[in-house]
């Protein structure tokens, strides 16, 4: 599979290269130039980089298999009519996130230096974690399964 390179920004979007533009934090690329056309072709899938939508364009992108993995969990449920997005956590960290009807959220990462897992963590209003306790899968489908049985989840 084939698909041009994509980033995480600090806004928490999920965006190809060609959209964030050739200007990056310790570097401007000419946009004229071979490197920066091969950034923005479309190119065989990088070792642990996997497939998602860019946010501004929908078309696919490649970007590290843990970001791809959220923002495709974030997509599905937006697809199931639920308020989710990608948040940037600090440092650049990613997350998914689910709000509560309550004004909290759910948290949910993918561990993909670790063991595989998929995490989901309460959060109330505050942005305190919850007495809920956390819940993992190593399986994607039982961890969405998991999710939209849940009574406070908010939809759109």
């Amino acid at each position: 599979m084939k698909a041009a390179l994509g980033i995480f920004t600090p806004s928490a979007h999920v965006i190809s290269v060609r959209y964030h533009g050739p200007q990056f934090q310790h570097k401007t690329m000419d946009v004229n130039s071979l490197e920066w056309q091969q950034l923005i072709e479309p190119q065989d899938l990088k070792a642990n980089y996997d497939v998602t939508r860019c946010d501004l364009s929908d078309t696919l992108i490649q970007v590290k298999q843990e970001i791809a993995k959220e923002h495709n969990m974030v997509l599905k449920l937006k697809e199931m009519g639920y308020v989710s997005s990608m948040l940037q956590t600090g440092g650049m960290n990613h997350a998914g996130s689910i709000e509560k009807i309550d004004g909290g959220y759910y948290q949910f990462t993918y561990n993909f230096d670790g063991d595989h897992v998929w995490w989901l963590i309460s959060y109330d209003v505050e942005e305190e974690i919850t007495d809920d306790e956390p819940y993992s899968s190593l399986e994607e489908d039982e961890f969405l399964n998991y999710i939209i049985q849940l009574k406070d989840i908010k939809k759109i």
